[in-house]
């Protein structure tokens, strides 16, 4: 029998109302869900709501894959929920080794249905095409899998197929006198002052227009200081990808998540990615609530929400919240990375090279020194972004070195591999017949 009283004490169950949305079909989401009490109504699009009960559980996709929801969720029966997220994972299972089984039994459940359903779907495709009536669409099985990249939670849908950029691209920049004078009035706020150990803050250009229907308000609860503030989200569904870049950033049209992706309580100034901004355990919320007046105090006033300031504002606040709670490199690295290209957008190229100096940094101590259990896809694509930052900073030799370990990582994404090809073949200028790399 489970111990709720010590999962609940370590800030692992969350309760629910009757009538209450817990996810909505669409968003971005990076945890799962245990049913302890209560029921929920499951509402897939397009498909009849399914009611789960007590021992049932939801949301492992979001958990192992990190792709957007898939159904919405409602509570029609008051519910409390056990909270899995990939911080959490080990701890809880560690807590409540039964857990495990209980998932793994659940999982192999669905797996069997899955299958039934796909056998039952190649006869009827194997019995229209015997009887000449019409070929059935969609069949991709033989279409390779698409590539999502482990290092970023904001990639909302998996990135297209197609060969890395064979040039690093510039970023569009606004009006040069639009910048600078946004530059100015972010230096007579404070912005500028240098925040720890990266590059200072910047001023970067407008917020891209066109949002249309992709942003609705929402309230946000701090998990620091349970203060309660509206916030604004946007629903993936409606975004629209047009490329992704050879840093495995996703191009959105009319549309940049970064602006939108931090979420920042104004009353202790925690801060943290928009669809991970409750996963924090006891001791950390400890930590956070203990240096609050230090953050307010070193951060002063905040920007206007969906502002290139504020997001960058947001990521400084993550990084000096990861500080404090001693999170893992990667989670740092992808924070200086993404303030990279909030640098490029603002076309503040000191800042950008700085912040990707940092990220390089950590991603290295993750790839090399940390105990941390990556996939071998995972470890091909960190080798891959290291060969791509180390290139972006001049250094060629190393970033070819890197980008070699990626194509021989055992394991690894064939599609991803050819891709990486790609680049080194881009880079280096090379003609007619491809270098081959031994398995």
């Amino acid at each position: 029998m489970l111990d709720t009283a010590k999962l609940a004490r370590a800030g692992f169950l969350r309760k629910y109302a009757a009538g209450e949305i817990i996810c909505r079909e669409g968003e971005p989401g990076a945890e799962m869900y245990i049913i302890l009490q209560g029921k929920v109504e499951i509402v897939p699009g397009g498909d009849s709501p399914v009611t789960l009960a007590a021992g049932d559980f939801f949301g492992e996709m979001a958990l192992l894959d990190q792709l957007p929801r898939s159904a919405t969720v409602r509570v029609v029966e008051d519910a409390i929920l056990l909270v899995l997220t990939e911080n959490n994972f080990k701890e809880v299972i560690g807590a409540e080794p039964l857990l495990a089984l209980r998932i793994m039994k659940g999982m192999s459940a669905r797996l069997r249905r899955l299958d039934e359903e796909l056998r039952n779907l190649k006869r009827a495709a194997s019995a229209a095409a015997a009887e000449g009536r019409t070929e059935v669409a969609g069949d991709d099985a033989d279409e390779e899998p698409e590539i999502i990249d482990f290092l970023s939670s904001l990639q909302i849908s998996p990135a297209p197929v197609s060969a890395p950029d064979t040039e690093v691209q510039d970023p569009e920049v606004p009006d040069p006198e639009e910048a600078l004078e946004r530059k100015d009035r972010s230096a007579a706020k404070g912005l500028t002052a240098n925040h720890g150990e990266g590059p200072p803050g910047a001023s970067p250009a407008a917020a891209p227009v066109g949002q249309g229907r992709v942003l609705y308000p929402k309230k946000a609860t701090c998990p620091v200081c349970g203060f309660t503030f509206p916030v604004t989200a946007f629903m993936a569904s409606k975004l629209r990808m047009v490329r992704q870049d050879t840093e495995l950033r996703n191009h959105y049209a009319d549309f940049e998540p970064l602006l939108y992706s931090v979420w920042v309580c104004p009353q202790c100034y925690y801060a943290g990615p928009h669809d991970s901004f409750s996963q924090l355990n006891a001791r950390q919320k400890a930590v956070l609530k203990e240096n609050a007046p230090a953050r307010r105090q070193k951060f002063g006033e905040l920007e206007q929400e969906g502002s290139p300031a504020r997001a960058i504002q947001g990521y400084l606040l993550i990084l000096e919240n990861l500080g404090q709670i001693g999170a893992d490199p990667v989670q740092k690295g992808r924070s200086w990375l993404r303030l990279a290209w909030l640098y490029d957008d603002a076309g503040d190229e000191q800042n950008a090279r700085q912040a990707r100096k940092n990220a390089l940094a950590l991603f290295e101590e993750a790839y090399f020194t940390s105990t941390k259990v990556l996939s071998p896809e995972q470890e091909q694509q960190m080798a891959y972004l290291i060969g791509e930052l180390k290139y972006r900073l001049g250094d060629e030799k190393e970033a070819l070195h890197f980008w070699r370990r990626a194509v021989m990582q055992k394991g690894g994404n064939a599609q991803f591999t050819r891709q990486v090809q790609d680049r080194i073949y881009a880079v280096r200028g090379r003609g007619g017949k491809k270098e081959r790399f031994k398995d």
